[in-house]
């Protein structure tokens, strides 16, 4: 299970995020599209779904997130010496913005999504790649059920109406693999697979 190591920054209104994956993401070939990825054993959904529009940091706080609506998201907190673990919902994406200073306004932000379950308090990043909002990038295995996606993390996205697969002549693309990319609208809902074939 991948995790997010939060640490008071070193830098005032400095935010790194670093993700640990478990596995590496599958190279995969053109007859061979890798592993089937792990299949979840329990659902849960995101209770706060929206795109990050500024961050705010202070000392042994891990993080406050100001989402578009005026929602704001306060992260658990900690003490100055212990480090937060907070689960990382989507495999291998990175939040690799270092952002704006703390309290600054964040352009073309990335959607966030938030929860918890039994295992304690998760979210998930999808990175706004286009810069204009049409598609919210995510990476990583997952099973369809139904009209949903269900991810190896146990996070359960629903379809948007006009979901599609990429290449459209893929005859079997689920469960997606770990390097194949999904395109999520501003309420996570999954728009498009692309299935990647490798080289």
């Amino acid at each position: 299970m991948s995790q997010l190591a939060w640490r008071r920054p070193s830098l005032p209104g400095l935010l790194l995020l670093v993700l640990v994956t478990a596995e590496p993401l599958a190279c995969v070939g053109s007859g061979n599209r890798g592993p089937e990825p792990r299949r979840p054993d329990h659902v849960t959904t995101p209770t706060t779904i929206g795109v990050l529009t500024s961050y705010e940091s202070a000392d042994c706080v891990p993080g406050r997130f100001h989402l578009d609506g005026g929602v704001i998201v306060d992260l658990p907190l900690g003490n100055c010496e212990s480090t937060v673990h907070v689960r990382q919902m989507f495999k291998g994406v990175m939040f690799r913005a270092m952002g704006p200073r703390s309290g600054d306004p964040w352009p073309h932000g990335p959607l966030m999504l938030f929860g918890s379950d039994d295992q304690g308090p998760w979210y998930a990043v999808a990175e706004d790649e286009r810069g204009d909002g049409s598609c919210y990038v995510a990476w990583g295995g997952a099973y369809r059920e139904g009209d949903a996606l269900h991810f190896p993390s146990r996070l359960l996205l629903p379809l948007a109406p006009t979901f599609k697969v990429e290449p459209d002549y893929i005859k079997e693309p689920f469960p997606l693999r770990d390097g194949d990319e999904m395109c999520l609208d501003r309420r996570g809902h999954v728009m498009s697979a692309s299935v990647f074939l490798g080289s």
